[in-house]
């Protein structure tokens, strides 16, 4: 979607992004990055009748974060579109969600340890005052 010139809230909010160290300005190298992804974006992937398949070419993306996005191209073009971003999107949602269930599955694991090593030093420790009685 275009952005709006006129409404100064939209261009700040992207240019928000690639104000890395957060000061609220954008430094040479920033100005930089913000070239560079208007450079690569100019390369459009073209269908059999020319028209712009609506895929973002990797080297788009600043150097930081292109072999990250690299992932997400499942068929190897150099370009990502928006269903094998939404694919691995949720690839990586559900891996997070298993990953939340194995934290609890670890920790109560190390619970049951942790009782059980207390339960085998009390069962020791009677049977040590039985025997010397």
């Amino acid at each position: 979607k275009p952005f709006d010139l006129k409404t100064s809230t939209q261009v700040v909010e992207v240019l928000r992004i690639f104000d890395s160290n957060g000061d609220g300005m954008l430094d040479g190298d920033e100005i930089a990055k913000v070239a560079d992804i208007l450079a690569a974006s100019k390369e459009k992937k073209l269908d059999d009748k020319g028209n712009h398949t609506g895929e973002i070419s990797i080297r788009a993306f600043p150097e930081a974060v292109r072999e990250s996005i690299a992932m997400f191209d499942l068929d190897d073009s150099g370009f990502v579109d928006s269903s094998e971003l939404i694919s691995e999107a949720k690839a990586l949602l559900t891996m997070q969600k298993e990953n939340r269930r194995m934290k609890i599955a670890i920790v109560a694991g190390v619970c049951v340890l942790v009782i059980f090593s207390i339960a085998m030093f009390a069962m020791t420790f009677t049977v040590i005052k039985i025997t010397e009685q």
